[in-house]
């Protein structure tokens, strides 16, 4: 086998100092070698050293003894290779240690050159050998589930096609017979009627922007683009509408614990841009600040958004529990998430800061523990060609 033997460490414990030296000297050269005459530093060693592979212990050394030593660092690291080596014919302690898996082999004192170093290269091999086949089966598990994932994506991309193109279709029938009764209603003066069916179209505006998000998403599904985004088409938005009604899709995630306030510089004019994508962005953000607000007291989600020389910043801050500074630098790691068994697979922020990167921007988060967060979404101000 072709392999570099100093890739993994070898550490060897004996209370001998030159007995220890004379190793170092006739095998340091080959392999990678650690010595201690401490049983407690040999197994701080053990816990620390993820780069071990192969731990000697002489037998009889004070305090602690070699078996104790590897049935120990067998409970700590039992994937390490542990080797028992004795000057004295105690059988027994050997047998005994070799039958309840303590060690994998055992040496006699006083060790031959050619007997060690071929246990030493035995035992680097097995460690590497060992470790490979572990991660092979990771793999394999990982390809399996994926396996599994791509099935039951597939299917639900193919079940939810159908109903989502007519639930489009209706909203659009819908759409245009609101804006004819309303036509109807106004020169009869029914101010009343009017006022609710301007509320029902802006509803429908609603449902065609949720619609459309769920369309973006089913077809990142079709292209196996799993766990990614995709910026899809760059059209004139209308930034105050997008965020007025991202913000009209949240109040049941915010389930009554508190309000949301939108907060915009005065006649922001439309830009080009992505509305789906700044929809997903939004909406992502407010529903993990939704998340985040605790069920007593009164709560606040702020929505602002300004511009900043040429730079377009909208932010959404909570009063909610904040994010620990060591959990701070991970809230955009894909699979990253704090909320244990809950709902939720730590994806979202992860889609919606590749969204950003993807519309030339980014999105980074202040934190402060018990008192609140704020995501902030910074976008390049693209006006639109007058």
């Amino acid at each position: 086998m072709d392999m570099d033997f100093k890739a993994y460490k070898i550490l060897y414990v004996d209370d001998d100092k030159n007995l220890l030296s004379a190793f170092q000297l006739a095998f340091g050269e080959d392999f990678e070698l650690v010595t201690t005459t401490s049983p407690e530093e040999a197994l701080a060693m053990v816990r620390n050293g993820k780069d071990l592979a192969v731990l000697l212990a002489d037998q009889r050394m004070p305090g602690m003894n070699g078996a104790q030593l590897l049935s120990e660092a067998r409970r700590i690291r039992p994937e390490l290779v542990r080797m028992l080596v004795t000057a004295y014919s105690d059988l027994d302690a050997v047998v005994a240690a070799v039958n309840d898996g303590q060690i994998t082999r055992y040496l006699a004192k006083p060790w031959r050159h050619d007997e060690m170093a071929g246990a030493l290269r035995n035992g680097v091999e097995y460690f590497h050998m060992s470790q490979r086949l572990r991660d092979l089966q990771l793999e394999l598990f990982k390809l399996s589930r994926q396996s599994v994932a791509t099935v039951v994506l597939d299917e639900l991309a193919h079940e939810l096609g159908n109903p989502l193109s007519v639930v489009r279709a209706n909203i659009t029938l819908v759409d245009h017979a609101l804006g004819e009764l309303t036509a109807l209603a106004k020169p009869l003066g029914l101010s009343d009627a009017v006022g609710r069916l301007q509320e029902l179209k802006e509803a429908c505006v609603d449902a065609q922007g949720g619609v459309e998000l769920m369309h973006a998403v089913l077809s990142r599904v079709r292209k196996r683009e799993y766990g990614s985004a995709r910026v899809n088409q760059v059209v004139p938005v209308d930034l105050g509408l997008t965020l007025q009604s991202t913000v009209r899709l949240v109040p049941g995630a915010l389930a009554g614990r508190g309000r949301i306030s939108v907060e915009l510089e005065p006649q922001l004019p439309r830009l080009q841009s992505d509305p789906t994508a700044i929809t997903q962005i939004l909406l992502n953000l407010l529903i993990n600040a939704c998340h985040a607000l605790p069920d007593v007291g009164t709560q606040e989600i702020r929505v602002h958004a300004a511009r900043v020389g040429g730079r377009l910043k909208i932010g959404v801050t909570d009063t909610g529990c904040g994010i620990a500074p060591e959990n701070l630098t991970r809230v955009f790691e894909p699979r990253f998430t704090t909320r244990g068994d809950q709902d939720g697979n730590g994806l979202g922020l992860a889609v919606s800061r590749d969204l950003a990167l993807q519309l030339g921007g980014d999105l980074t988060c202040t934190s402060q523990l018990g008192k609140g967060s704020t995501f902030e979404l910074d976008l390049p101000w693209v006006p639109l060609e007058e």
